[in-house]
């Protein structure tokens, strides 16, 4: 039966690969390694209670990272611990990447790994706004100040990340082209148009800001515009839509992909300017704009 010492040891080498060889970003890891602490857990509670412990000949699965009574354990500790289907299907998803690499790296001795459950989980749509309710808050942000109004433009603009457009320099943005070049996720380089609204925002933005080049965004002592303050100054502007709800810069992503596709944009180049790599997280959309085309067709034909 393997220790909580082996898999720790295990966990560590397999997050040294996600940094190393991946390009994962520090949260990736930092979600893998929590993930993974329960496994440590549930595979702890075991050696105390002194579960499968070898009472005669090597079985088959001795050299496996974990075996299948360990897996049936992990499963039953999370359920144990009242977490959501999502929570556990994503910890339950962080073994799996764990045996796949251990299986890859590990030789045969640690390709000997049993079968991990999967929970299946409704995907939940996301949170979009109108047009309407985004010239609202337009409107609303002519109060605000100029770093602010271009943190609105460029979030609806270009659908950028919240990580990404923190981590923009002023030197990665080109209003003569009216583009910006952003580092997504596994550092994957993408330059992404942001249309004049946001040009003209960024515009006005660096009148007052200055041209000296660092971080694009800045807070009141002229470092990097933490992503919690970027949170806080959209979640306000935010709030003058005349809608309940809590909105944030991922909703901005999502309306901006929404509003293309409902524009006529094709499904594959709005996954280019969102920087999915695969098309099937892109895909979502397209059952938001035939919700949406539904309840329009509910409420407008004289017979449905």
């Amino acid at each position: 039966m393997t220790t909580p010492g082996a898999l720790e040891r295990e966990i560590a080498r397999f997050l040294d690969h996600l940094i190393k060889e991946r390009n994962a970003s520090p949260h990736t890891v930092a979600a893998y390694r929590r993930d993974l602490a329960d496994l440590v857990e549930s595979v702890g509670a075991r050696v105390v209670r002194g579960a499968g412990a070898a009472s005669g000949a090597r079985s088959r699965t001795e050299h496996a990272l974990i075996d299948r009574d360990a897996v049936r354990a992990f499963a039953a500790h999370l359920a144990a611990k009242g977490l959501s289907r999502r929570s556990v299907a994503r910890k339950l998803s962080a073994l799996r990447s764990l045996l796949r690499f251990a299986a890859r790296e590990g030789g045969a001795a640690r390709a000997i790994a049993p079968a991990v459950p999967t929970t299946r989980v409704d995907r939940r749509l996301p949170e979009v706004l109108s047009e309407r309710e985004m010239e609202e808050a337009f409107a609303g942000a002519s109060e605000e100040s100029p770093r602010d109004r271009a943190l609105l433009a460029l979030f609806y603009g270009a659908g950028l990340r919240l990580s990404e457009a923190a981590a923009l320099d002023l030197d990665d943005v080109s209003l003569d082209r009216g583009e910006v070049r952003v580092m997504g996720k596994g550092r994957r380089e993408r330059i992404v148009p942001i249309g004049r609204g946001a040009e003209e925002a960024i515009r006005t933005y660096l009148d007052e800001r200055g041209r000296d080049g660092g971080p694009l965004f800045r807070n009141s002592r002229g470092a990097r515009l933490s992503r919690r303050g970027i949170q806080r100054a959209i979640s306000r502007l935010l709030a003058r839509v005349g809608r309940a709800g809590r909105f944030t810069t991922h909703t901005l992503r999502h309306t901006f992909a929404t509003h293309l596709l409902d524009r006529g944009a094709d499904l594959r180049a709005v996954q280019e300017l969102l920087g999915h790599a695969s098309l099937a997280s892109t895909q979502i959309y397209t059952h938001v704009e035939k919700t949406r085309l539904t309840t329009i067709y509910r409420r407008a034909h004289p017979r449905a």
